[in-house]
């Protein structure tokens, strides 16, 4: 695999410890200003390849290149040009959102970004809390402080592991949102999340590691394309029993298809010839990411 503009490239990962092989040759690419999800089981080797791709666990074998920059050779430009919001909160307990974003700044070489500061205050809402000491924050004010600590730098690649973990429904709402914001701004974004739904709504591309591999790459549109559509027809009145190869379960109140995501809800009843008059209702639940999920990674 080569691709030196790639915000993020991974070559032939391999990680073990002793005889425990974790990760067995992990290859993947990101593409400028995608939001990437990272979907994994607990012990499928997902939290190693963060850590890896963090620099915080070297490699067995393999290289992380940050677009073009190996991670072993090259960690001052990488850091540069990476953000990371970590699953766990770090603890800057002693000091102020306000504080943190200054000393972070000059860490960077950065003098003169208060703009830049008061735009990541303002766009995650700490406004309010920018001069209380980050002890006295919610786990979610907490986890805002995070993302706009990661971003101090202007990064064109942003690790958000588990951003949504232990945050209140608004809070996932803003999270959500921003991302989207930043990804079109060019910002590539790699998400790990166990919140299923959020991946689908705010994702462009997949990746499903299983087993310490890579199982499966997929756009959105593609990988979707793998679930099955429910449609479910609600009766007025019991119907004799039918026959039908999309049919999964008839009952007095209701006849229920598995079918193909792009399989009409119409064509389902008429071609049974059921009576408009038995029909109390139709009812779609289109495929979820996580039948694909379930389906990949068994």
């Amino acid at each position: 695999m080569e691709n030196n503009d790639a915000p993020l490239l991974l070559e032939n990962i391999h990680k073990h410890y002793g005889k425990n092989q974790v990760l067995m040759g992990v290859d993947l690419a990101l593409k400028k200003g995608e939001i990437f999800g990272m979907m994994g089981k607990n012990g499928a080797g997902k939290s190693t390849l963060i850590s890896i791709i963090n620099s915080l666990v070297a490699p067995s074998r393999g290289r992380v290149l940050v677009f073009g920059h190996d991670m072993a050779k090259s960690p001052k430009q990488v850091k540069q040009l990476m953000g990371t919001v970590p699953q766990e909160l770090v603890n800057y307990n002693f000091l102020t959102p306000d504080r943190l974003f200054k000393s972070t700044s000059l860490q960077f070489g950065m003098t003169k970004n208060r703009d830049w500061i008061e735009y990541l205050i303002d766009a995650l809402g700490l406004e309010k809390y920018r001069h209380t000491h980050i002890r006295a924050l919610s786990g979610g004010f907490k986890k805002r402080v995070s993302i706009a600590r990661a971003l101090l730098h202007h990064p064109k690649l942003l690790l958000l592991d588990e951003p949504s973990a232990g945050v209140d429904i608004e809070l996932k709402d803003v999270i959500r949102a921003f991302v989207k914001k930043l990804s079109h701004e060019g910002i590539t974004i790699l998400l790990t999340t166990h919140y299923l739904e959020e991946a689908e709504e705010v994702c462009d591309r997949f990746a499903f590691l299983g087993e310490g591999k890579i199982q499966m790459v997929g756009d959105k549109t593609d990988v979707l394309q793998m679930a099955k559509k429910e449609v479910v027809i609600h009766l007025k009145t019991p119907l004799p029993a039918l026959s039908h190869p999309l049919l999964v379960e008839q009952n007095d109140q209701s006849l229920t298809f598995i079918c193909e995501r792009d399989t009409s809800a119409f064509e389902l009843y008429t071609s049974k010839g059921i009576p408009p008059e038995h029909i109390l209702d139709i009812s779609v639940n289109q495929g979820t990411l996580e039948q694909v999920f379930k389906k990949v990674l068994k």
